[in-house]
């Protein structure tokens, strides 16, 4: 059995790995946010010299 003193540490280390994870999925969130980004200008400036319009940011 658990002693009340062993719940409160398995708490505080899953709260701890919980927070790495929410990090570690912030930053690779961004970086895919914005290699998005450098992609949607890149297929804009191709199309750009194509003479079509450009393709809008769909809220990135």
């Amino acid at each position: 059995m658990f002693t009340d003193q062993d719940r409160e540490e398995i708490r505080a280390i899953i709260r701890d790995e919980l927070e790495v994870i929410r990090e570690e999925n912030r930053i690779a969130s961004d970086r895919f946010i914005q290699a998005e980004r450098e992609r949607l200008a890149e297929l804009n400036r191709e199309r750009a010299e194509q003479g079509l319009p450009p393709i809008p940011p769909m809220g990135l």
